[in-house]
């Protein structure tokens, strides 16, 4: 019965950490959204644009999801987060801003130095190990089973392909005859 107490208390503390945590992460989303919208007002009525109006409404937009970060980098000063030491990186980082054109193609804003989505320090490393891996690839080839090398040798090879062997007895006997 003490087991079975304990056990449900254990899951009674889980579920209301998983409801706190939900709750955390939602004030996070609205403090967020009610920062962007006093960002979005304040801009109004300096005369700015304010982001999207209500005729061009994007698909963020009309999913009441929070705007992309091209936006936000906008507003906010953009600080270089330090790079991996050649860790892979993708279009999600940081130091990245990705965005589409007028024609619907994909931009990406990139801070000085920076070569696709690497930063000169990752790019170098990748490439020293790119360097490293080249000089050291094995261009000879290994023979794994000695037995099949020695018995590939022995047959009767025609223009470099083996020759049956019915066709090999035969042609051994014609040769043995001359």
């Amino acid at each position: 019965r003490e087991k079975q107490e304990k056990k449900e208390q254990r899951e009674r503390e889980k579920q209301e950490k998983k409801e706190r945590d939900a709750r955390e992460k939602q004030q996070k989303k609205e403090k967020k959204a009610a920062a962007i919208k006093a960002k979005q007002e304040k801009k109004k009525t300096e005369g700015g644009s304010g982001g999207t109006s209500a005729g061009n409404k994007t698909s963020w937009d009309k999913q009441g999801k929070n705007p992309p970060k091209e936006e936000l980098d906008e507003e906010e000063e953009r600080k270089e987060v330090p790079s991996g030491l050649g860790i892979p990186r993708s279009l999600s980082d940081p130091n990245l801003t990705v965005g589409l054109d007028s024609n619907g193609l994909m931009h990406v804003d990139r801070p000085d130095g920076w070569v696709g989505a690497y930063s000169p320090e990752s790019r170098k490393i990748r490439i020293e190990r790119f360097m490293e891996k080249r000089n050291h690839r094995v261009w000879t080839k290994k023979v794994k089973y000695d037995v099949r090398k020695n018995f590939a040798d022995s047959r009767l090879r025609v223009k470099g392909r083996f020759v049956k062997k019915e066709d090999e007895l035969l042609m051994r006997d014609l040769m043995s005859l001359t």
